[in-house]
């Protein structure tokens, strides 16, 4: 197949790039710097700069849409959150532009979104059918990227949405900006740890998503998750234990909120997600 990737020079795209190489697909990765991630990639990938650089005539067979701004960024102010929002919509819309207007439509679009969608969800146990128990930002970046890709529907391609998890893996996400810390004894505990953290291994989330890809009937939304969620609390304590180091450090919640305002509800609000459609 010949797969058109957005996102494809992060911590999930590149991992995801080299399985689809192995199994002999031709990739096209869009990026903003095609000369600086080339040697991230396999050999062989085409990279773009923009999708219309894509000509109507090249036979594109799947579209995977993993772009987006980093929520952890910085701090949400209103700019802040319209381009976390613009990021993954006008990329959404574009690669739904795209299937429309190529002679003959892809035949599948696999595009991200996050277990945000069930908002701060507190002890509730959560599956693909459960609707988001607050709706705060979380909830509506993801809920305006999935409806941006429902689109591509109306086009007759597949569409799995893909509701990921924290991602674990040791070459990037939040493990490796965690590991040092915990190395150093500074690692903390964020709040009272109560709130649950539902996390997926790298390997995992790149089966799923290749599944996914070349699977057909496979379609609508799974909880790209482990099944076992766990507290931030487990979660702190594990570290310590992995790192050989006191779990006795703590953030306190109002702490949190003074520095990262709206952002820390990424930190002290949670979702126990369960990947039902998977299991």
């Amino acid at each position: 197949m010949k797969i058109v990737i957005t996102g494809g020079s992060g911590f999930i795209g590149r991992a995801l790039c080299r399985r689809l190489s192995q199994h002999g697909h031709q990739l096209v990765v869009l990026s903003r710097r095609p000369r600086k991630v080339a040697h991230r990639l396999p050999s062989g990938t085409r990279l773009i700069g923009s999708l219309t650089d894509i000509a109507n005539d090249d036979p594109i067979d799947g579209l995977i849409n993993l772009a987006g701004e980093n929520l952890f960024a910085g701090r949400w102010t209103v700019p802040r959150k319209e381009r976390l929002m613009a990021s993954r919509l006008d990329t959404t819309h574009a690669l739904v532009d795209l299937a429309r207007r190529l002679d003959r439509t892809p035949a599948v679009m696999i595009s991200g979104s996050a277990v945000g969608f069930y908002g701060d969800a507190g002890d509730a146990e959560l599956t693909e059918h459960s609707s988001a128990r607050r709706k705060d930002f979380g909830y509506r970046l993801c809920d305006a990227w999935e409806q941006a890709a429902r689109d591509v529907t109306r086009s007759g391609v597949r569409l799995c949405l893909i509701r990921t998890g924290i991602v674990l893996g040791r070459d990037g996400g939040m493990l490796a900006r965690l590991w040092p810390a915990y190395r150093l004894g500074v690692g903390a505990r964020l709040g009272d740890g109560s709130q649950w953290l539902s996390w997926i291994h790298l390997d995992d989330l790149v089966a799923i998503l290749v599944r996914a890809l070349e699977t057909p009937g496979v379609d609508g939304v799974f909880n790209a998750t482990a099944p076992n969620p766990v507290t931030q609390r487990f979660f702190h304590r594990r570290m310590a234990e992995i790192t050989h180091r006191p779990a006795l450090l703590s953030v306190p919640a109002p702490l949190l909120r003074l520095g990262l305002g709206e952002m820390a509800t990424l930190l002290l609000g949670g979702q126990r997600v369960y990947p039902r459609r998977l299991e």
